[in-house]
């Protein structure tokens, strides 16, 4: 199966596009056990089941995209306005006590200004949202995740720091109060796991809770925290906000892309973070695997499967490459076989830039896209790709006069493979998937280090 994202918004008709996910649902991790609320936005029809408040403009901004597990939403906030999404999901019954969990991975982002992200709040008029805070008589509170604008408030260029926008009781204005996470500080680009909790004061008390953590680790503590007034006992957690909101009342400048995807809400206990794979546990390249995951540039072969022993094709190698390279779209198309394949462009980019080659020389009008690639020629491509020295010592004993021979010392060179064992490279056998993670790996973090 493909490890290229196909551009998926048809995601009802065209699963398959999205590497055949299999199964529609994604399996709860076993902390979410008793779910209230539950969307993996596996159909493009989600938000015609129970969320409320979904707006025109809601479905024109989102599609089903590529997801931390088979599909997500896609959120795009247009130039010159402000509301990405902002429907809302309410349990039954309403909860006092609850923890969401969310994967999010920012893609291409710009914010020039601080926004809103998912969270839950408890709304039930005008207030507690647009700098208006809860009065008596028009009660509410909410607890969105807060993006602050791009490489502000400690982050770095192409980071972002993340805390929570409070509407509560004591907040020190009339907008919602800004609770920086520490550490909270997120590279665009990556998936992140999102997790809070919200304890709601007894009415009349202030002894609220507001916790969050990013990726397992806990970033944000606070207690002591009043939402509700003592004649206010019908007020609880109301819904899910499902929002991606920039600024107060300014626009954003230019396009904000994120992808938001396995939510699930529970009043047990914290909701663990999923797992993107559930076959390379074990494995001795697990690590790369989940961390190539992470970073957008891998997926899988299959619903939480990477199929770590399956070999990788010619064309996997492409979409990797073009992926890691973030090679621009290509004007001509040499090859004769790729023909409507669903490599075709990325083949035709790696082409372009002098990286792939033909499979048939001295023709080379062939790229032969569902060949298992060999290793010699990864190598060779990943040699073109990251424009490698060559290597000054011939690193294995079984490359002696090999086509590829100079490729793989360079290779070695910079300490992208190690071989197969014993001094050995083993050239014209098959990469296994779980390997060439690791490989792809070291390759990205020597050109990111360069």
């Amino acid at each position: 199966m493909p490890l290229l994202d196909q551009g998926v918004s048809r995601m009802r008709s065209v699963v398959t596009a999205l590497l055949v996910f299999g199964a529609l649902v994604a399996p709860l991790h076993p902390a979410a056990a008793a779910p209230i609320i539950r969307e993996p936005f596996e159909d493009a029809a989600w938000h015609e089941d129970e969320w409320i408040d979904v707006r025109a403009s809601d479905v024109a901004n989102s599609s089903l995209v590529q997801g931390f597990i088979g599909s997500g939403l896609g959120v795009t906030v247009p130039a010159g306005t402000r509301r990405g999404v902002g429907p809302l999901k309410r349990p039954d019954p309403t909860p006092d006590e609850a923890w969401f969990r969310y994967h999010l991975r920012l893609r291409s982002w710009d914010a020039v200004d601080s926004g809103k992200l998912p969270g839950l709040s408890g709304v039930y008029s005008f207030t507690a949202k647009g700098c208006l805070p809860s009065v008596p008589g028009a009660p509410g509170w909410s607890a969105r995740v807060l993006f602050e604008a791009t490489g502000t408030e400690g982050a770095g260029p192409g980071q972002v720091r993340l805390g929570y926008y409070v509407y509560h009781l004591d907040q020190p204005g009339i907008c919602g109060e800004q609770l920086h996470w520490d550490p909270g500080v997120i590279d665009i680009g990556r998936w992140y796991c999102v997790q809070g909790h919200v304890k709601l004061n007894t009415p009349g008390e202030s002894d609220g809770v507001l916790e969050a953590w990013l990726d397992g680790t806990r970033v944000f503590r606070r207690t002591g925290m009043a939402f509700r007034r003592a004649s206010e006992t019908e007020v609880g957690i109301r819904e899910f906000w499902l929002n991606v909101f920039f600024g107060g009342t300014s626009s954003t400048p230019n396009d904000l892309n994120l992808t938001v995807d396995q939510v699930v809400v529970s009043t047990e206990r914290r909701v663990g973070c999923a797992e993107p794979f559930i076959d390379d546990n074990g494995s001795a390249h697990e690590g790369a695997i989940e961390e190539l995951h992470a970073r957008g540039l891998l997926f899988g072969c299959g619903f939480q499967l990477y199929c770590p022993a399956q070999t990788l094709t010619r064309a996997e190698v492409a979409a990797l490459l073009s992926r890691v390279l973030r090679l621009p779209a290509a004007t001509t198309d040499p090859f004769d076989d790729d023909e409507g394949h669903w490599g075709e462009d990325v083949i035709n980019r790696l082409a372009a830039a002098g990286i792939a080659r033909g499979c048939n020389p001295p023709a080379n009008d062939r790229f032969c896209p569902d060949a298992p690639v060999s290793r010699a020629e990864l190598a060779a491509m990943m040699t073109r790709a990251y424009r490698l020295p060559a290597g000054e010592i011939d690193a294995f004993n079984d490359d002696d006069g090999h086509w590829a021979e100079a490729d793989i010392n360079a290779l070695a060179a910079a300490g992208i493979t190690r071989g197969c064992g014993d001094g050995e490279f083993c050239p014209d056998v098959s990469l296994p998937r779980d390997q060439a993670a690791t490989l792809f790996l070291r390759a990205a973090d020597r050109a990111a280090a360069t």
